[in-house]
């Protein structure tokens, strides 16, 4: 959370402003401090009792499964539940050890595969319901705020209203429902041209986004390195700091830079051979009456050309040097001395 809330105000000091905030999980709690719903150290003790409050349950599990609620909903029964809808095609079952593990062979007589997620907490499952009376007895100290920037709710999937914000019940609802980050996602897609910068380790929220098929990867921006990027933590945030400029983002260059001037500089020629190398436009009559350049439509004739080939006639030359008559023959003949030329052909 602290790590969130630090990269999201760092990118806000250098001008990147959020039309709206989205959290995945504890995320929100996140998006709640950075919108002024909690205060920065409220939303610390949040977090941390959260996690106190999960060491306390029973232990549990998540599984993912690259499948849509409605095709599954029928198998969960009455000990497991939806968890997460992280994509259209990608959602989290949790509860017990035991009930995954049936659910795991079950989809597997289909033909399913799943996976088990590194958790050890059935996170927004009744598992937790021992907990929530004293998450919310936390909550119902600290003071709400309406929030300052819009928030996207896991809880309905559009923007969380001032009532809900200020609400301990929603809070409560949020850590034991269903995370409907798809649904999110999808919300704000509906805006073309958005940009969603990730902020926060990892890139899983990245790799969740650009599943929706109206986004593109050049719209979805990580702001640190997955552990497994052979690069800097430095060179990587710069490079989604360009990126992002280069996406039509106004940046405040005088923080980054911290005052010094810069200057756009043309690139620099070749200092002994000053010759322009730039690609100049075609010009369509040439392209149209190139046969070089000219667009092969039948696809047999793609690969091979015509081209002439120096060799030996069959044709036998008599004493004087003219040919025997033979079967007739067409010959394409060139001459340079235009004396044989002229005397071609022999009687």
């Amino acid at each position: 959370m602290i790590t969130e809330y630090a990269l999201a105000q760092l990118w806000m000091s250098w001008g990147v402003q959020p039309a709206a905030l989205i959290g995945h999980s504890m995320g929100e709690n996140t998006a709640a401090a950075l919108a002024g719903v909690m205060s920065f150290e409220d939303c610390i003790g949040l977090v941390h009792l959260r996690g106190q409050l999960f060491d306390t349950v029973p232990a549990g599990g998540m599984l993912s499964i690259e499948l849509p609620p409605a095709d599954f909903a029928d198998e969960l029964g009455d000990d497991l539940d939806l968890a997460a809808v992280n994509a259209p095609m990608l959602s989290v079952v949790s509860g017990s050890d035991a009930a995954l593990d049936a659910f795991a062979v079950r989809m597997k007589a289909k033909g399913i595969e799943t996976q088990r997620i590194a958790i050890s907490i059935a996170a927004h499952s009744r598992m937790l319901e021992p907990i929530l009376g004293r998450f919310r007895d936390y909550l119902a100290r600290i003071r709400l705020n309406a929030p300052q920037i819009p928030i996207i709710s896991n809880r309905s999937g559009v923007v969380l209203t001032d009532a809900e914000a200020m609400d301990p019940d929603y809070w409560v609802a949020h850590l034991r429902g269903t995370v409907r980050f798809a649904d999110g996602i999808d919300h704000l897609a509906r805006v073309p041209g958005r940009i969603f910068l990730e902020v926060g380790p990892g890139r899983a929220m990245k790799v969740m986004a650009q599943s929706h098929p109206a986004l593109t990867s050049n719209q979805v921006i990580s702001t640190l390195r997955h552990r497994d990027h052979a690069v800097g933590d430095d060179v990587y945030f710069m490079l989604g700091l360009a990126r992002i400029w280069a996406a039509g983002v106004a940046i405040d260059w005088d923080q980054i830079w911290g005052g010094i001037q810069r200057r756009r500089l043309s690139l620099p020629g070749y200092q002994f051979q000053r010759k322009r190398y730039f690609i100049e436009q075609s010009r369509p009559e040439i392209a149209a009456t190139s046969d070089e350049l000219a667009r092969i439509e039948d696809p047999a004739d793609w690969g091979w050309r015509p081209a002439w080939r120096l060799a030996g006639t069959d044709v036998e030359i008599g004493a004087e040097g003219r040919p025997v008559a033979t079967d007739k023959k067409s010959f394409l003949i060139f001459m340079d001395d235009p004396v044989w030329a002229s005397a071609w052909p022999p009687a």
